[in-house]
């Protein structure tokens, strides 16, 4: 007999920064103040890639039928149960290491808690080299930090796969 699997899928797509332009103009045209610097949450810095840093992301993914093929998906998940039990999340990330940096910390949430403590593994897809130490593992959630094996002097990319999964 197959078993039937339900998921549930995330992905977050970088945005532009949010800002306060609507409430900042009403509360200048009350006030009758001018112009006003507008309150933002500052924009994260991504790096420009070539055509051919593209290409190599694109075949690196493509190959494992990865989603940050689109180089605006920062993470993606996806969680799935079969009929036994048995849950799973894979999820993407791709992350951002400023310039001169060695060390990121990335969070895995799992909502709603997993039924018992996963076993994990996780794998670099691209970018630069890393070494990824999974710090610490709950049924709500995992952290993992990831180490450039040399600082680089511009901002780079690295994209990492997790897999958790538990037995019910």
């Amino acid at each position: 007999m197959a078993s039937s699997r339900s998921e549930q899928s995330l992905s977050t797509k970088s945005a532009e920064p949010l800002s306060r332009r609507a409430t900042d103009e009403a509360t200048d045209a009350q006030s009758g103040e001018g112009e006003r610097e507008l309150l933002s949450t500052p924009s994260r810095q991504t790096e420009v890639h070539s055509e051919e840093q593209l290409e190599s992301i694109e075949t690196d993914c493509e190959a494992i039928e990865c989603p940050l093929v689109d180089p605006h998906i920062n993470q993606h998940m996806v969680r799935s149960q079969t009929n036994e039990g048995c849950e799973s999340v894979v999820a993407y990330f791709r992350v951002v290491f400023p310039a001169g940096h060695l060390l990121h910390v990335v969070h895995v949430p799992f909502w709603p808690s997993l039924p018992s403590l996963p076993e994990v593994q996780s794998t670099q897809l691209f970018g630069s080299s890393v070494t990824i130490k999974i710090a610490r593992i709950e049924r709500f959630g995992l952290r993992l930090e990831l180490s450039l094996k040399q600082v680089e002097q511009t901002i780079c990319e690295v994209g990492i796969e997790v897999v958790a999964t538990c037995h019910g």
